[in-house]
């Protein structure tokens, strides 16, 4: 909680849902076929195509979009993401990014 005197406002902050994917062994992600680097980061986008092609068992013609993991329709922004720059303004632009791919899945597949 904090407060921001000028305007004598009172924000209660409370998480959702935080997944620390390099500090924990996060073996969901593997038993639904997300795929990471060593690190244990979320490869998403351009980083996922091997050679060109779309990555192994990817059900979908189209390669995937910059955000969409391994697995179609399900995004990763922010510090959970392999290359991202791991910090707070940039997982916020990339949140929003994300939005509009799943927009876009919604819409096309």
């Amino acid at each position: 909680m904090f407060e921001i005197p000028q305007r004598r406002l009172t924000v209660e902050v409370r998480p959702r849902m935080v997944h620390r994917v390099r500090d924990q062994d996060r073996p969901e992600f593997e038993e639904v076929g997300i795929a990471r680097d060593e690190g244990g980061y979320l490869l998403t986008g351009p980083d996922l195509p091997n050679g060109g092609r779309a990555p192994a068992n990817w059900p979908l013609e189209r390669h995937p979009y910059f955000l969409e993991t391994s697995m179609p329709g399900v995004f990763a922004a922010g510090d959970v993401r392999h290359g991202s720059v791991k910090r707070c303004a940039s997982a916020v632009g990339e949140g929003a990014m994300a939005i509009t791919f799943v927009h876009r899945y919604l819409s096309n597949g």
